[in-house]
């Protein structure tokens, strides 16, 4: 798992600072993380890099005001990449190799040369979503909760004007053709209309589908099929172009729940997307592809 997530903190001496950490794996248990950021206190610009096990953390790091560093620390440090870290609950032994000193570290209270200082500091790392539903709707609480209240009360289209998603909730409009898709757009207008179907998997799949048929609605609107006769092979090419628009996307919505290669590869076959392939289509993903699945809702 690969995070990129904002963080703020606050320390006695520094003041005030921004940054942000990018953590591959579990944050305390089994990761590795580096971060950067700016401390408005001390006007010092920093980075950082750590590898963590079981909450302990080796770490290398390098300020402008300080130079560069190596430590160890155990429990909640903000080398870490945990959520939350306090050097109340850490104990820290860190070697400065620009100034050949050492220092240390016990919840709070800071060792060096010229004895011991009482320097707390505690960093937390942002969530927007939970952020914003709070502020918007008075709940500490992720989409998904948020999305549960207007489709428990039945409040579909509430739910699409809540997130800014365009379109309109229309289960039963002409376009669907009795159909079970999730979503639709038609072709003349580019007007977008949502199906039952795409609530029932969470902010991820929702998500998904308002980008898909985003991506439709956005084609047709620019006149590119103006005047051209929708055939299967032109049809079925402009879903390849949007699933693969969705799957370069995947950061954005994880758990959207699609099977993208299964729909790409039927898709192509029938547009006729490798002229060399007569019966089937195998869309081609590298093991570098895993960067489109880096979470990027922070």
């Amino acid at each position: 798992m690969i995070w990129i997530i904002p963080n703020i903190g606050w320390s006695k001496s520094g003041g005030l600072s921004i940054g942000v950490s990018v953590v591959v794996g579990i944050p305390g248990g089994l990761s590795a993380q580096a971060g950067s950021g700016y401390s408005f206190g001390s006007n010092d610009v920093y980075g950082y890099v750590g590898a963590t096990t079981c909450m302990n953390t080796v770490y290398a790091s390098y300020s402008l005001n300080s130079g560069g560093s190596v430590g160890y620390t155990s429990g909640l440090s903000p080398f870490s990449g945990l959520p939350i870290s306090t050097n109340f609950g850490t104990v820290v032994v860190n070697y400065n190799i620009s100034l050949n000193s050492w220092s240390g570290n016990v919840s709070a209270w800071q060792i060096d040369q010229r004895g011991w200082t009482f320097n707390p500091s505690v960093s937390v790392m942002l969530f927007p979503e939970q952020t914003t539903n709070f502020i918007r709707r008075g709940k500490f609480i992720n989409n998904d909760a948020i999305l549960k209240t207007f489709t428990d009360a039945g409040d579909y289209q509430g739910a699409l004007d809540y997130f800014g998603f365009k379109g309109t909730y229309d289960p039963g409009n002409k376009i669907f053709n009795g159909g079970s898709e999730p979503g639709a757009v038609d072709p003349k207008t580019g007007d977008i209309y949502y199906n039952s179907t795409a609530f029932n998997g969470g902010f991820d799949k929702l998500y998904f589908v308002a980008d898909h048929e985003g991506r439709h609605s956005a084609d047709v609107r620019s006149g590119k099929y103006d005047n051209l006769t929708l055939t299967k092979q032109i049809m079925a090419g402009e879903e390849f172009n949007t699933w693969a628009y969705n799957y370069r996307r995947q950061g954005l919505y994880r758990e959207h729940g699609f099977d993208i290669g299964s729909r790409l590869n039927s898709y192509g076959t029938v547009a006729g997307i490798d002229p060399d392939i007569i019966f089937s289509y195998s869309y081609y993903q590298p093991w570098w592809h895993v960067i489109h699945r880096i979470p990027r809702r922070w």
